[in-house]
């Protein structure tokens, strides 16, 4: 009971760090605009500014971060494995097995991947969401949050425990589902990887397919031929299936792939 108390703690108390700097930043922007903007225009202001000052709410969450673990006496860095090499030999088999997982994604959701909804026309908001968005989500809920239990409880448990934690964090309920499936391929893909870098990796492939590559194919192809979408979900399981086997293989070369079972 005492350990499942410490790792409830543990896992609010960073994750309500950044809400309260998000909402710190946003009252800041509030304050600071309310007589341009006009009290009945604040929502839509703070709407359309959210992604735009995500970059700054990153920043300043990871910096209280790398404090917070250094008042424990501890390397936030060292923690996550950001010293750890992506070795290139693994780079390939991330590649495809995320664009596999995104066209299953795309293919189920039916509307082209354009998952988070933005305009397109935001670099702000792109940047926040390939690049930022990854690092911060990797560090906190893989790094962090995952490595935390992974020293208390088994490597199964720790694996689904933190990608359902993961998904909710994403609000809606098909959000919820396809990050949770996200949340335990990347802590798959980290653990076996030893390196933080090969999660981000794969969160921002995901992430660039969903904003970028698929919208635009899968719109051009459904003008082409009918059944594109069914096609492309099943294509895209069979080269996630074939890749995640190929990962596992190319990271643990000394045991079979039903091994991976075991592991966990």
């Amino acid at each position: 009971m005492k350990k499942f108390l410490y790792l409830v703690l543990y896992i609010l108390e960073y994750i309500v760090i950044y809400f309260l700097v998000q909402t710190v930043v946003n009252v800041f922007i509030i304050w600071s605009m309310r007589k341009d903007v006009g009290i009945q225009n604040i929502d839509k202001m703070v709407s359309n500014c959210s992604f735009k000052v995500l970059p700054l709410v990153i920043l300043m969450t990871f910096g209280i971060y790398y404090l917070l673990f250094k008042l424990k006496g501890e390397n936030l860095i060292k923690y996550c494995d950001f010293n750890n090499k992506l070795k290139k030999k693994y780079i390939m088999s991330i590649v495809l097995l995320t664009i596999g997982f995104s066209l299953v994604v795309a293919s189920m959701a039916e509307l082209g991947g354009d998952i988070y909804n933005i305009r397109k026309d935001s670099f702000l908001e792109l940047i926040a969401l390939l690049i930022f968005i990854p690092v911060f989500e990797e560090i906190l809920f893989r790094g962090i949050i995952f490595n935390k239990f992974r020293e208390n409880i088994d490597l199964f448990s720790a694996v689904i425990i933190q990608a359902v934690i993961f998904g909710g964090f994403h609000g809606a309920i098909f959000q919820i589902v396809y990050t949770s499936i996200l949340g335990i391929i990347t802590a798959l893909i980290y653990t076996w990887s030893d390196s933080i870098w090969a999660a981000i990796l794969t969160h921002g492939i995901f992430n660039i397919c969903g904003l970028i590559i698929l919208p635009s194919a899968l719109n051009i192809s459904k003008n082409i031929m009918r059944f594109s979408v069914p096609i492309y979900g099943v294509a895209g399981a069979l080269i996630l299936l074939f890749s995640f086997r190929k990962f596992y293989r190319i990271t643990r070369p000394r045991k079979p792939f039903n091994s991976f079972f075991t592991e966990l």
